[in-house]
């Protein structure tokens, strides 16, 4: 019996330290055990904005901050460098940073780069503006060149003016700047540089890097949307750099009116080549494509009617170049037409653009275009009327004079001849015995009429060469 309790004493202590290993490894406190896991740095979203700004920088910028605010980011930066650009596009830019969910910084930089026109609206809109070294900011009076003469030019430029400095004025309250400046840079083309921009309270920071900016503004207090101040925590955050999309990037690179010009060229040139020589396709195909771009192009940015019919008119006169023998004239006309509507093309009428002088068509682009455009043409032309004249070399006409040679007895009642390497029924007036050399004097449908050719029409056959024996 003590031998069975002692036993069963024993398989109790065993049960028992089983159990309590069981509960250890399940007990809950070992989630109150320390951890090594950090918290992920925080993050930036990072936009680059150069250029013309058009509808494409306004969808890449909303995309930015979309992007942003899923990704729960810090903020959004946005590195500028922009001459100006569309009055409306520019709008919708200030609309989306004025109500971002989270906070947006503008950078202008690098050195060197410049926040003009547009860009200046869009700089002050931001929650943090700073600039390179280096860089300028300013000169946003609305350019009108050719408004118009008299009071009705006045009138426009006036109208221009004020809506432009209202809107530059009420950007600058909202963000606590120096609102005086702003309408300075919109009514007198007032511009700064970093140093001075800081100085009048235009800007935040004057920092060079997009690394040095985060370090600076790690624990700054910013407001969102009129809610209460929140700090940034930027130190050390990681960049997710947002580009374009392809559509963006086609859009933007359109809206560049030297590459529309370029384009409308090259789609002329195309559509020479495929004139010149029908049923190539990819030519004219080509062509079609670089017009539609062009097309494209034109329509974002402000066209002057004037210019875009000159340009119409120019691709007129090359054609006509093609089919007309003018020695030349359609085609100096052509280039002249192609020069004018390059000057003509940007209307700087439109209230719509506001951007400043450099936003242009470079001579650099148009001359040379223009000299290749004249090139192109005359060449065609010429090949044109020198294919006119040659003497033809297929068809019914080629066969009329062409020498042949009788394979077979050839008489009226027919024959078969060989002419130009083919072998063509044949008949005569009289007897051609094979082998003989003759002339093509006819063609009815797939038959030859010929005549014995004159010994004139031929060589001589070479004299037979005198054969030796072995033996001499």
């Amino acid at each position: 019996m003590d031998t069975w309790a002692g036993a069963g004493g024993r398989f109790a202590c065993i049960f028992a330290t089983a159990a309590c290993l069981a509960l250890l490894a399940t007990n809950p406190l070992r989630a109150q055990e320390p951890t090594t896991d950090t918290p992920p740095p925080p993050c930036v979203v990072g936009a680059e904005v150069s250029g013309v700004i058009n509808g494409a920088t306004a969808a890449h910028l909303e995309r930015a901050i979309t992007v942003a605010t899923k990704e729960r980011c810090a903020a959004v930066m946005v590195t500028l460098d922009t001459p100006g650009g569309l009055m409306d596009a520019m709008r919708d830019v200030v609309r989306q940073f004025l109500g971002a969910p989270l906070p947006v910084i503008v950078h202008v930089a690098p050195s060197g780069a410049r926040a003009g026109s547009a860009g200046m609206f869009i700089t002050i809109a931001a929650h943090v503006a700073a600039m390179a070294p280096g860089s300028n900011i300013g000169a946003a009076h609305p350019v009108l060149v050719g408004a118009g003469n008299g009071e009705q030019a006045s009138e426009t430029v006036r109208k221009a003016e004020n809506d432009a400095a209202a809107l530059a004025r009420a950007i600058a309250t909202e963000r606590q700047r120096n609102a005086e400046w702003a309408e300075d840079a919109v009514r007198d083309s007032s511009s700064l540089t970093a140093s001075e921009a800081l100085e009048h309270g235009v800007i935040d920071l004057v920092v060079a890097s997009p690394t040095e900016l985060l370090e600076e503004l790690d624990g700054w207090s910013v407001s969102v949307q009129g809610t209460s101040p929140q700090r940034l925590h930027t130190r050390g955050a990681r960049i997710i750099p947002q580009g374009m999309t392809i559509q963006q990037r086609v859009l933007h690179l359109l809206g560049d009116p030297n590459v529309t010009y370029l384009l409308f060229l090259l789609g002329m040139l195309g559509l020479m080549i495929e004139l010149y020589s029908p049923g190539v396709l990819v030519p004219g195909a080509l062509g079609l494509l670089f017009l539609l771009l062009a097309a494209v192009g034109m329509n974002l940015l402000p066209i002057n009617l004037g210019g875009a019919l000159l340009l119409v008119v120019a691709v007129a006169l090359f054609i006509g170049e093609l089919y007309t023998s003018t020695t030349g004239l359609l085609t100096l006309a052509g280039v002249l037409c192609l020069v004018g509507g390059a000057a003509l093309l940007l209307d700087r009428d439109d209230p719509n653009f506001f951007a400043d002088a450099s936003v242009r068509l470079s001579w650099s682009v148009v001359l040379p275009l223009a000299l290749l455009a004249a090139i192109t043409s005359g060449l065609l032309a010429w090949q044109v009327r020198r294919s006119a004249r040659a003497e033809p070399r297929t068809g019914r006409e080629a066969l009329i004079g062409a020498p042949g040679t009788a394979a077979t007895h050839i008489d009226a009642e027919g024959g078969t001849a060989l002419v130009h390497g083919e072998r063509w029924r044949a008949i005569s007036d009289g007897p051609i015995e094979p082998g003989a050399h003759l002339l093509v004097i006819g063609v009815e449908r797939l038959t030859v009429q010929v005549t014995l050719a004159p010994p004139s029409n031929f060589p001589a056959a070479a004299p037979p060469q005198p054969r030796h024996s072995k033996g001499t």
